[in-house]
């Protein structure tokens, strides 16, 4: 079947498809302009047919592309380590880098212990560091 013709099914379902939307739009502006229903109803049944004439006479053109000659490429695939290990410390990171020192294997046990006890409330710190995040937005 080919496809740019004018008796291709799925072209002519768009096209109405594109009229009947522009006729909803003109209907729409006609009804808002104050226009009779009369009238309203005429504009948009204008405005479909010719909308669906201009589409029906849109040439379509050439459809086929000319792609360059390509060889495919075969994929690699690497495999995936069991485990992610983070063996780089960085020492520039300081005591209150949590996210950092929490894959710090030396601190084992201090997170358990701290696992054990209660958290702290930080609520205060968390509004301390809103305040002076407006003040230096300022």
């Amino acid at each position: 079947m080919e496809w740019a013709g004018e008796d291709n099914p799925v072209e002519k379902a768009a096209d109405i498809a594109a009229s009947a939307v522009f006729a909803a739009a003109v209907g729409f502006a006609a009804g808002t302009m104050g226009f009779g229903v009369v009238l309203t109803i005429c504009a948009a049944v204008v405005a479909s047919c010719a909308a669906f004439v201009v589409l029906r006479n849109v040439s379509a053109g050439n459809r086929d592309y000319d792609l360059p000659g390509f060889e495919p490429v075969p994929l690699a695939i690497a495999k995936a380590a069991d485990e992610l290990v983070l063996d780089d410390v960085l020492e520039s990171a300081g005591p209150d880098a949590r996210v950092i020192r929490s894959f710090d294997p030396g601190l084992e046990s201090e997170r358990a212990a701290r696992a054990n006890s209660p958290q702290p409330d930080a609520s205060q710190a968390l509004t301390d560091a809103l305040a002076e995040l407006r003040r230096m937005l300022r």
